[in-house]
């Protein structure tokens, strides 16, 4: 940048121009911060997008679970709720499919299946873990009441339970939720609710995203 000493002749020419160089460096970094796009998305903006992807499993016991869409009739949930017998599924639009086991891990706790009707939406597995402090939502049926949203945060850094690793996080989870997605504040998915502390309330368990990964390494090296 070029400065004239004859702008205020009271001021010496090189503190003008320092003056000024701090003036548009300033103004620079006004601009620049304005461009910043916003990450996360606020809740009422994120739901229209996630909620489409999300289901309602319904065993022949009775009991009620979720999941959620993850590609062209792949739906993931617990490998509990599987192995309460038949399961239907019931998508966000009202529709009703049959589900058809594709691979289940008891020891993960997942189980990923087919479903003929696609559904509307599907959700996007995030590549890296969530951060300690981190918000997140859960989403899914609890008590068969219909699609629910609880806010809270990734509690703790993932701990072994049962010799498996899951994230701990205080967002409500109750009977209903199994299998449903653990998102962050971009919609993408970070776990899968698998359980709650029986004593107590603000505690609880999500596999991590990169436990449905080893298992979809193995539906797609089985070629379904």
């Amino acid at each position: 940048m070029q400065c004239s000493s004859t702008a205020r002749p009271a001021i010496r020419g090189g503190h003008a121009c320092q003056k000024a160089k701090v003036v548009a460096s300033l103004l620079m970094l006004v601009a620049l911060l304005g461009c910043v796009p916003r990450s996360d998305l606020p809740l009422t903006e994120l739901l229209p997008g996630v909620a489409p992807g999300i289901v309602t499993l319904h065993a022949v016991d009775e009991s009620v679970g979720s999941g959620f869409l993850i590609g062209d009739g792949l739906v993931v949930t617990n490998a509990h709720m599987v192995a309460r017998g038949k399961l239907s599924v019931t998508f966000h639009d009202g529709h009703k499919a049959r589900w058809q086991t594709l691979i289940t891990d008891d020891r993960l706790d997942l189980a990923i299946g087919r479903v003929e009707h696609g559904g509307a939406g599907r959700l996007e597995l995030r590549d890296q873990p969530p951060l300690l402090g981190e918000t997140v939502y859960a989403l899914g049926n609890p008590f068969g009441l219909g699609l629910t949203v609880t806010r809270g945060i990734v509690s703790a850094e993932a701990r072994a339970i049962g010799g498996e690793q899951r994230w701990q996080t205080d967002a409500a989870i109750n009977p209903g939720n199994s299998g449903g997605p653990l998102v962050d504040a971009k919609g993408k998915v970070v776990g899968i609710v698998n359980a709650r502390a029986a004593i107590g309330s603000g505690i609880g368990f999500a596999v991590p995203v990169a436990s449905l990964r080893e298992l979809l390494q193995g539906v797609e090296s089985a070629g379904q």
